[in-house]
């Protein structure tokens, strides 16, 4: 996959995109799990990447 060159995908085969909310408390939570992953990856040929939102609650409620 072809990525630009200062994203953790850049020079990985697959690109894992996990998106989280900073008001979630589910998302806040999962930090602990998305550092293992990146663990877990690093050697590997999938990059992770995290897409934070700083939207309000209120702009995705209707997709919740």
């Amino acid at each position: 996959m072809a990525g630009s060159a200062d994203t953790p995908c850049h020079d990985k085969r697959f690109c894992l995109i996990i998106a989280v909310a900073e008001w979630c408390s589910v998302s806040r939570g999962s930090e602990p799990f998305i550092a293992a992953l990146r663990r877990y990856f690093k050697e590997s040929d999938v990059g992770v990447l995290v897409a934070v939102s700083d939207d309000e609650l209120g702009a995705a409620e209707p997709y919740i």
